[in-house]
């Protein structure tokens, strides 16, 4: 009797999954936001993803070609470097890079994933040697 009830519950949960209005319901990023971003080094990157209809899924920050995240959620995995997560309580999931350096160009990826898919939005990070100001004494 007991091994039926506990089929069922299994079945059950089995063909629940994602449902039409899961799909319609999906995160979805905010499209209008800079994909390019061009610094100099020393300065502070802010790399903007605004997340919408996240719901209780995390947002992770990659940066392109390194198989582990920067981020996910608000945790930071570098503790060398000063790289955080600009979260309000919101969409925002920026990701922040302090004193950026040459090294740092690339593309980071802002990923959000899904039963059914990763969703990502690239932008690109363009980090410039050092301003150098001449002062004339005229």
């Amino acid at each position: 009797m007991f091994r039926g009830i506990k089929f069922v519950l299994v079945i059950t949960l089995i063909t629940v999954g994602e449902t039409a209005e899961d799909r319609a319901a999906l995160p979805s990023f905010n499209e209008s936001t800079p994909q390019n971003v061009t610094l100099y080094q020393g300065e502070t990157a802010r790399l903007l993803c605004h997340v919408y209809n996240l719901q209780n899924k995390k947002v992770t920050w990659q940066k392109k070609g390194q198989h582990y995240p920067l981020t996910v959620s608000t945790f930071s995995f570098l503790s060398d470097r000063s790289i955080r997560i600009e979260h309000d309580e919101d969409s925002e999931w920026n990701l922040i890079i302090e004193k950026v350096q040459r090294n740092d160009t690339g593309i980071y990826q802002c990923k959000v994933a899904t039963k059914t898919a990763l969703l990502v939005r690239e932008v690109h990070l363009t980090v410039k040697g050092e301003i150098c100001l001449i002062l004339l004494d005229l």
